[in-house]
């Protein structure tokens, strides 16, 4: 099995200095740039996330035009199909969730684009499989339920209009300036968004079980990011019950049932989440509104059957 693994590596070796001299090949010197900064940041070498420098440089092309971004992201898409590597995907995987947390509106604006509307399913690797040995078979499992971690990111950022992976959840440009002064206002919609955040948190405690994350760095470096993206979403569902403060009482009967069975379901997560997580990420004043959030929604509720059985 050994042997098996040393020979996969070699291999992969080969492969990265293969795709490195095809791209310093090209005749395009700002298509051999980007796709040689891919290729460096995303290399065969288990277990070690993407260098810190190797980011940061594909992280500079924010600064640059709008063709330099589509064609970076779309480098990444690219080399990350076309791979049978976990370690590859992986690495590709933390690439757009460094993007989408970098903090250049118009990067991550074009990241959505390009793998929700333009390439659909760019995310979607439910069939990745790699059986080169057990150590690639379960880390494709967890290749998997990244890349459905990083698209649920998307989808919810983009129908909240502000950035779940930013430290400061900058208002990005997916829906009008007066969505946070009026839509956010109407009842309905802070229980729908409750309810895509909810969906997060669900895709989150789905991680897999195969791999003890904290004595492999590169899963390790996985893990911290989605943390980052569960702390930000328990903010961003906290920020959504307050606003509910004084107003659970006048919910349609729809919308508090809704609601209940939203915090029932996040409520379900907890263990899932302590295992994951552990005590980093208690924040016992997050739960404890949930609970009274629930609660009183659910009171109200059962008052208003009540009075229309009557």
């Amino acid at each position: 099995m050994e042997q098996r693994r040393d020979i996969n590596q070699l291999m992969g070796i080969f492969k990265d200095k293969v795709s490195l001299l095809k791209a310093t090949l090209s005749t395009k010197q700002t298509v051999s740039l980007i796709r040689v900064a891919v290729i460096r940041a995303t290399t065969h070498k288990p277990n070690t996330p993407p260098p810190d420098h190797r980011v940061s440089a594909i992280l500079s092309l924010g600064n640059h035009s709008f063709l330099i971004q589509s064609l970076c992201i779309d480098t990444v898409i690219n080399r990350l199909h076309k791979t049978h590597s976990p370690y590859v995907a992986l690495k590709c995987l933390i690439i757009m969730h460094n993007i989408i947390s970098s903090g250049f509106s118009i990067f991550k604006k074009q990241l959505t684009l390009q793998t929700l509307v333009e390439r659909q399913n760019a995310l979607n690797l439910s069939l990745f499989r790699n059986d080169g040995c057990q150590e690639s078979f379960q880390l494709a499992s967890w290749v998997r339920w990244y890349a459905g971690v990083i698209e649920c990111n998307l989808i919810t950022s983009r129908n909240l209009g502000v950035s779940i992976s930013s430290s400061r959840n900058k208002k990005v440009e997916f829906l009008n300036d007066n969505y946070v002064k009026e839509y956010l206002k109407v009842d309905s919609v802070l229980v729908k968004e409750i309810n895509l955040l909810v969906l997060l948190v669900e895709e989150i405690c789905k991680v897999p079980e195969s791999v003890n994350y904290e004595k492999n760095v590169l899963v390790h470096d996985v893990m911290m990011l989605v943390g980052n993206d569960y702390r930000s979403t328990q903010h961003q569902i906290m920020s959504r019950l307050g606003e509910l403060e004084g107003r659970v009482g006048r919910l349609r009967v729809s919308d508090s049932t809704e609601l209940v069975n939203c915090l029932r379901r996040l409520e379900g997560c907890r263990g899932r989440l302590t295992e994951i997580f552990g005590n980093r990420m208690k924040n016992v004043e997050f739960w404890e509104l949930v609970s009274f959030r629930k609660e009183a929604a659910s009171n109200i509720g059962s008052r208003l059957l009540g009075w229309l059985d009557e």
